[in-house]
């Protein structure tokens, strides 16, 4: 798509960046599974996958594997909707090609690269 190429431009230009968040054509979209949509995640995952991003950093609080320790994870639907963004994730991953990378050998990939 060649969006990305445009972003870091736009993104260190504050008027740009907000201007743009403001009539929703560009969204900064975190890979967590908490207070993001799984449909939000594949989409912003397919997005960058197209324009040739190849490391993804996903992140969540530790607390939210049981239910009442986060916001994000208050009861037993919630935590199954938890799991289902994980499963989701993951087999969008495989269906591309993504697979894991130990930090040692992602530095040592940067290092020859």
């Amino acid at each position: 798509t060649g969006a990305m190429r445009h972003f870091p431009a736009l993104y260190r230009s504050g008027y740009g960046r907000g201007a743009l968040a403001q009539t929703g054509l560009l969204s900064r979209v975190p890979l967590t599974p908490e207070g993001v949509p799984l449909a939000d995640a594949l989409q912003a995952i397919q997005a960058l996958y197209a324009d040739n991003l190849d490391v993804f950093s996903l992140s969540f609080h530790t607390p939210s594997v049981a239910i009442g320790h986060t916001p994000y994870v208050r009861n037993k639907a919630d935590l199954d909707t938890f799991w289902r963004w994980w499963d989701g994730v993951f087999n969008l991953f495989a269906k591309l090609g993504v697979t894991p990378v130990a930090y040692d050998d992602l530095l040592a990939g940067m290092d020859a690269a």
